[in-house]
């Protein structure tokens, strides 16, 4: 830790804020105090920190992306639109085929009615 002799008058109201990492030590001289210093934050560390939370290395993949690496080459002749289309066609597909079966199941209720319910 570093340490700054600073001469301070009593009185005279001048603070660090708590989070700065600078605490203020009477050393029981007149007027005499030390400002002790432990690891001040970095602007450009905050910075970049933030800009790593905004961008990050690895991209989340798409749908789209997900979709065309397990699926490889059955589907490189179609656009990304196209192949988006048909995703959400086989989600609705799944859906309704999955809240039929549900229904059978549970007497005509689907699982998300049940959970709601109980």
């Amino acid at each position: 830790m570093n340490t700054l002799p600073l001469a301070l008058n009593y009185g005279n109201g001048i603070r660090a804020p708590k989070d700065a990492g600078v605490r203020y030590e009477p050393q029981g001289q007149a007027g005499k105090a030390e400002l002790k210093v432990s690891s001040v934050p970095s602007p450009l560390g905050a910075l970049q920190t933030e800009l790593q939370r905004i961008f990050p290395e690895k991209r989340e993949e798409t749908r789209v992306q997900i979709a065309r690496r397990i699926m490889g080459e059955a589907v490189l002749k179609l656009s990304d639109e196209e192949l988006d289309a048909y995703l959400t066609e086989f989600q609705f597909l799944i859906n309704a085929w999955m809240d039929g079966y549900e229904k059978q199941l549970f007497e005509g209720k689907t699982l998300e009615q049940l959970l709601k319910e109980g």
